[in-house]
């Protein structure tokens, strides 16, 4: 007896906390260092306000990327809208890579880089990957929103953000 239930709470520990749900409205916001940070973090929410953040760093003997941090996350839908809402000027229709001399009028390599994705029903509706050393200038307005609107959801500790 003493090992089912011992068998129960292990396998009660190892599962997830939460399952995002697969069809559900969601938003995917990652953002990754440029070459020489060291601190990144992924945050996906759902509309129902259940989500997951995972923050990583790199170990700086060897530059391996390794998570750090992972939690579940649990919102007032208004959160969710409100993230939708900041976004909603730089969702594109289909797929937009700004990250490179060819799609930009000026570029500076190695800068951080920010990875959006928008889907519903389990269908990707829309993609943004903005380098922000792609039109520096010109898109500083741009770069200063993306990195500001996971704070609109009011996580605690949310991960750093500029």
């Amino acid at each position: 007896m003493r090992f089912v239930i011992a068998l129960a709470l292990l396998v009660g520990g190892c599962a997830s906390t939460s399952q995002l749900p697969p069809n559900a409205r969601s938003i995917q916001y990652d953002l990754s260092p440029g070459l020489m940070g060291d601190y990144g973090y992924s945050l996906t929410i759902v509309a129902t306000g259940q989500g997951r953040v995972e923050e990583w760093s790199r170990d700086p003997r060897n530059w391996k990327r390794g998570v750090t941090r992972r939690w579940d996350i649990r919102l007032p839908p208004d959160r969710f809208d409100a993230f939708e809402a900041a976004l909603r000027g730089y969702r594109p229709a289909g797929d937009v890579r700004l990250d490179d001399e060819t799609s930009c009028r000026s570029y500076t390599p190695d800068a951080p880089t920010v990875r959006i994705r928008w889907s519903e029903a389990g269908l990707a509706l829309g993609s943004l990957l903005y380098d922000f050393g792609c039109d520096p200038e010109t898109r500083r307005e741009w770069a200063d929103r993306l990195l500001a609107s996971p704070r609109v959801l009011g996580i605690p500790n949310v991960p750093r953000s500029r």
